[in-house]
């Protein structure tokens, strides 16, 4: 992690933001890595990839109250690229949101 918040002092970017929210993610430090896949969907709000990691931590950690909005988001926002990552992303979050009905 020390590695990962110097890279992000010298050159803060959505992918170093979500890949220290990564390495929080794993190391199950939720909130840390929840304020950080925050502050990446915020930089570009136009990239999925922050977006998906977002609704992923609220599904895994059973937040169901975050998980819905994240989800409905995936589904309205108009991305820059649709790739599988995007289809992924909201093929998840379809199933999820008709699970919470």
């Amino acid at each position: 992690i020390p590695v990962l918040q110097q890279a992000l002092w010298l050159k803060p970017s959505t992918q170093s933001v979500t890949e220290q929210g990564d390495s929080y993610f794993y190391r199950k430090q939720y909130p840390e890595a929840e304020q950080l896949y925050r502050q990446a969907s915020l930089m570009v709000p136009g990239l999925v990839t922050p977006h998906f990691k977002l609704f992923r931590l609220y599904e895994v950690t059973g937040q169901t109250d975050k998980a819905i909005p994240a989800a409905v988001t995936i589904m309205n926002t108009k991305f820059k690229v649709i790739n599988s990552v995007t289809l992924e992303a909201r093929r998840r979050a379809k199933e999820f949101l008709a699970g919470t009905d």
